[in-house]
């Protein structure tokens, strides 16, 4: 499948309280938290389609109070993951489900681990 392009008419454009040279950006990271919210983009796709890295992606669904998909099953394989490659947790935060620690593996990548 190939690029597509969505034409959004100069009125609608000249609508948006936006500065002009934010315009497209904002856009795909509406389009972006839209779809994941929904649940037809997972995080990652959703984070390439805003166009940002992912440690800025982590703090857009929260700052629209978009919950995040990420199940029991999610934790207990980052959990898995953590160990296997014996990662030091950096600092820890609270999650509804329980305590967690981040822990980084490689500069791209962020999992969590029971504290």
């Amino acid at each position: 499948m190939s690029d597509i392009t969505i034409v959004v008419p100069e009125d609608i454009v000249q609508a948006l309280r936006l500065p002009p040279d934010t315009i497209q950006a904002a856009l795909q990271q509406e389009l972006a938290l839209a779809l994941y919210q929904r649940g037809i983009l997972s995080s990652g796709k959703a984070c390439a389609l805003a166009g940002v890295n992912r440690w800025e992606w982590e703090q857009l669904p929260g700052a629209q109070k978009i919950p995040r998909h990420y199940a029991n099953e999610d934790l207990d394989q980052d959990k898995s993951l953590c160990h296997e490659q014996s990662v030091t947790p950096h600092r820890s935060s609270t999650s509804q489900r329980s305590v967690v620690s981040i822990c980084s593996i490689d500069f791209h990548q962020c999992v969590f681990c029971l504290a």
